[in-house]
């Protein structure tokens, strides 16, 4: 008989914090029945000989997904997912906690209760493990595309606080990979939330179900913020890919759109890079996308690599 809930833990070189991780995701509590898919992706460390000592500890509960070259976040957990024999998924992170041994069962009864709703979502407490300080965010009920994000354009769910139906999203699986698993797709819970609100909308548990743990560190050096402008452009470009394809107007998440772009134009003005700059003017040529008046200065200014140097050295002493 198949489990009520399927939980996806997903990790690379975590070995210092796996194992809380998984205890705190055997502490759930389900009716019906829980399992667990550990996803690991190619650890260097003893991540993988952890995860092993748990699922030999926990057989009937804990299936490790077989040892693989390194697949990379979305592959990994859309392997994870087709994987999963639970009525409903979620997941937790390795380096996440979850917080109330009872929330998965509440989640579930809401969706028990009512076949239209393919999701519910629930708060969440942000942890910054520098400062130990926590921070309780409110998760929102989607009934539609533009209710993914804020007014501010941030998202308005953290995808392993979300419960879903498994069936809807594998049956989109099975007819099209391409629509979860595409290379320029470079994460995971977008093209997921994307799929599930075509079938239905999102209920909302308020409390909240998970720790999401930020770590330390700064991005700084310019290797750094290249790595990040790459992913922001990633991320843009997968968002106007999917409104593409799912025949989502810009307007309805354009929020969204303009907090990417001015982050974009932010990071290749303190690169002070031409190529980011190309790379932006090419995505504006593509899309049609409209500035917002900030960002529509800060390009003018970077066509001028004269003013362009002496505004950024000024602004970034």
């Amino acid at each position: 008989m198949n489990p009520a809930v399927s939980v996806i833990v997903l990790t690379y070189n975590q070995e210092h914090c796996i194992a809380r991780t998984l205890d705190s995701v055997l502490r759930q509590e389900v009716r019906g029945g829980l399992e667990v898919v550990i996803g690991d992706d190619a650890s260097t460390d003893s991540t993988r000989a952890i995860c092993e000592d748990y699922a030999g500890r926990y057989p009937g509960l804990i299936r490790l997904m077989p040892p693989a070259p390194n697949k990379g976040l979305v592959r990994n957990y859309y392997d994870c997912l087709a994987a999963c024999r639970g009525r409903y998924i979620t997941d937790c992170a390795g380096d996440d906690e979850c917080i109330d041994g009872a929330h998965l069962q509440h989640m579930s009864d809401i969706l028990d209760a009512d076949s239209r709703m393919v999701a519910v979502a629930a708060d969440w407490v942000e942890h910054d493990m520098l400062s130990g300080s926590d921070n309780l965010v409110s998760a929102s009920a989607p009934r539609s595309h533009a209710g993914l994000f804020t007014s501010e354009g941030k998202f308005s769910l953290f995808l392993s606080a979300v419960l879903y139906r498994r069936d809807v999203i594998v049956d989109d699986m099975e007819r099209n990979p391409n629509l979860f698993v595409a290379p320029e797709f470079p994460c995971e819970d977008l093209p997921l939330f994307f799929a599930l609100l075509t079938h239905g909308y999102f209920g909302h548990h308020p409390a909240p179900a998970r720790r999401y743990n930020i770590g330390e560190g700064t991005v700084s050096r310019p290797k750094e913020l290249q790595r990040i402008f790459r992913q922001t452009a990633a991320w843009l470009e997968s968002l106007l890919a999917l409104c593409g394809i799912y025949g989502v107007a810009m307007d309805d998440v354009q929020p969204a759109l303009d907090r990417k772009m001015d982050y974009m134009i932010s990071l290749a003005f303190a690169m002070r890079s031409r190529d980011a700059r190309s790379h932006i003017e090419s995505l504006l040529r593509r899309n049609r996308y409209s500035l917002t008046a900030k960002s529509r200065l800060k390009l003018a200014v970077m066509r001028f690599p004269a003013l362009w140097r002496v505004i950024k050295n000024a602004a970034y002493r």
